[in-house]
């Protein structure tokens, strides 16, 4: 029995990638080290220690990473185990690596600040020198980074259906009771908060997404944590925290966000740049819509007025010399047909009711709600 789950953890540490093999063993190294005073002491976070004259820099990234409670030791190898499978093969080593790193330091020195905060209204130096460590806000990081990747999904547990959106706050929650149960430490609620709040930050600003930047989605929304009833509080807490933010330019001030609502939608300027690309799109749009209502459709090409006209593709329609041969053509055809007024061709029969147009009319008319859809689409692969 010993020798069949050795060999599991054998065949399950083998799968992993090198960045969560080599952060197994930083979690299992630094929790051999915690039970030596000494190296504790070096490794641990001293909020006062932090600052000059000692300024001991380092322990702001391996405070993180020592954890001297084994229990917590075991759940934080398995969730490195579990999120391995499913967060690192979509964003690749180097991005979960940057991830894990990020969210350790900023939450680790997000606590201290607050510990030197608290010390500078009370003046009581048990704020500054103390030993405290934990590897908790990575967890909480990636129930959020797993919150984002399957926000419609659904964790089955022994009674109990949790919806993905409600995994981070169950996560702080959890590491909330220990500390007040006097399992863990005060700080470690400072670690949760602080790692949920970093992993949003980076997650919805800052990473990079197929050539974008941040997740603005609905699906995303920092209110989307919390149950309806609170929603409201949060919504107006987070524009003021966003407020914040873009006054000391930690938010990029590139795009503006609605911060009315309870998302955060870009709105990026138009650019000639995005016009165009939204106009291809609407062309593309029109163009597959016309095949696939005839397979002998016709096929948009530069026309007067609008930039496109119709260029006939099926072996009837590239026969037809005239308008009388356009005419004779089927009434679900569109068609080339005589000149109009202005000199340029007219003849496009509306698909499926037979009624003749002005070509010209007819492009506009499409044209516009194409390049209406095509913005919607282009700002949900903006998003």
């Amino acid at each position: 029995m010993g020798n069949d789950v050795l060999l599991r953890a054998q065949g399950t540490f083998a799968g992993l990638s090198l960045v969560s093999k080599v952060l197994c063993g930083v979690l299992v190294l630094f929790h051999l080290l915690s039970y030596s005073s000494a190296a504790y002491g070096v490794l641990a976070l001293e909020p006062g220690s932090t600052v000059p004259p000692r300024a001991r820099i380092w322990t702001l990234v391996t405070g993180g990473l020592i954890e001297g409670f084994l229990p917590l030791v075991l759940v934080d190898l398995a969730v490195v185990v579990f999120f391995d499978r499913t967060c690192e093969p979509l964003w690749g080593q180097l991005e979960f690596a940057r991830f894990v790193g990020i969210c350790n330091v900023v939450a680790v020195t997000a606590s201290s600040a607050t510990y030197l905060v608290l010390y500078g209204f009370t003046g009581s130096l048990d704020y500054l020198f103390f030993y405290t460590s934990g590897f908790t806000a990575v967890p909480v990081a990636l129930c959020v980074a797993y919150k984002q990747l399957y926000p419609q999904h659904t964790v089955q547990l022994p009674g109990l259906r949790l919806p993905c959106r409600f995994i981070p706050g169950c996560a702080v929650l959890f590491y909330t009771v220990l500390a007040l149960v006097g399992v863990l430490g005060n700080s470690h609620i400072l670690f949760a908060v602080y790692g949920l709040l970093a992993s949003w930050v980076y997650l919805r600003f800052y990473q990079r997404r197929e050539g974008s930047k941040g997740d603005v989605s609905e699906a995303f929304a920092f209110t989307d944590f919390f149950p309806a009833f609170l929603q409201p509080l949060v919504q107006f807490l987070g524009t003021r925290v966003f407020s914040a933010l873009v006054l000391c330019r930690v938010c990029s001030t590139k795009q503006q966000y609605d911060l009315s609502s309870s998302t955060l939608r870009s709105r990026a300027e138009d650019t000639d740049a995005d016009s165009e690309r939204r106009r291809n799109l609407a062309l593309k749009a029109l163009q597959d819509r016309m095949k696939s209502s005839k397979p002998g459709a016709a096929e948009l090409s530069a026309a007067p007025g609008v930039g496109a006209s119709v260029t006939p593709t099926s072996t009837s329609a590239k026969a037809a010399p005239s308008a009388a041969a356009a005419a004779a053509a089927p009434a679900k055809t569109t068609t080339a047909g005589a000149p109009n007024a202005g000199g340029s061709s007219v003849a496009a029969s509306t698909a499926g009711k037979g009624q003749s147009v002005p070509l010209g009319s007819a492009t506009v008319i499409e044209m516009d709600s194409f390049e209406d859809e095509a913005f919607d689409v282009d700002r949900r692969d903006s998003d």
